[in-house]
């Protein structure tokens, strides 16, 4: 996560770096939170991939018995940034909306939130919209979407980034060793995974879910 570094790191590396580099006790507030922050979302943005929230929520110690405190995590940052004027009728206008959901869909939003944190910037109503989008896919369930998610991405060319990633899961290191790899990554995806996935394109991310689960 320095400015020197390639790779975001994680684990026991993560854990070292950040009692290192930031001495101050989790969770980060202020300038800690702000420079940490800064520094992540450098690190993934040298490696092309979208920012993964959750992850770098959990890392600034904005996590509870498992679960990610998102509102602490934004209103820290605010507060970080000088800026409480948002977070009022923001947060209200989304606390409300989810108090009023269903014990089912709450669990969902939950567990989306928990594998896709950038949903903590959006309204209720495009949150709602993606919900309903998953729905027209057989997911209505906590469960079944942490089950179905497989990957996340906001490449251009999103189904070729998914048959790499596959065949890299499965130790695949030449075409020969899997037989649904064929001449290049695009046609491995068109040609035999997409039959086994289904892909969800919302603001500019595409999202693979397994047809099994």
């Amino acid at each position: 996560m320095t400015s020197e570094s390639t790779v975001l790191l994680t684990g026991a590396e993560r854990d070292n770096y950040i009692k290192q580099h930031f001495p101050s006790s989790l969770p980060f507030t202020g300038d800690d939170l702000l420079t940490f922050v800064s520094e992540v979302n450098a690190s993934y943005e040298r490696q092309g991939i979208a920012p993964n929230k959750a992850d770098m929520a959990k890392a600034a110690g904005y996590e509870k018995d498992g679960k990610i405190l998102w509102t602490d995590f934004y209103m820290a940052l605010l507060e970080a940034k000088g800026d409480t004027s948002l977070s009022d009728s923001g947060d209200k206008e989304y606390d409300d909306w989810h108090n009023s959901l269903e014990e089912q869909d709450g669990e969902l939003i939950n567990e989306i939130q928990e594998r896709c944190g950038d949903f903590s910037d959006y309204t209720p109503e495009e949150c709602r919209e993606f919900m309903d989008e998953l729905s027209s896919l057989g997911i209505t369930t906590a469960a079944q979407f942490e089950n179905a998610i497989c990957y996340q991405t906001s490449s251009y060319n999103a189904g070729a980034e998914f048959a790499e990633r596959e065949a890299e899961d499965y130790g695949c290191t030449t075409f020969i060793d899997m037989p649904w790899v064929v001449i290049d990554w695009a046609a491995s995806w068109e040609r035999n995974l997409s039959h086994d996935y289904s892909t969800l394109e919302f603001k500019g991310v595409t999202y693979f879910f397994s047809n099994y689960f």
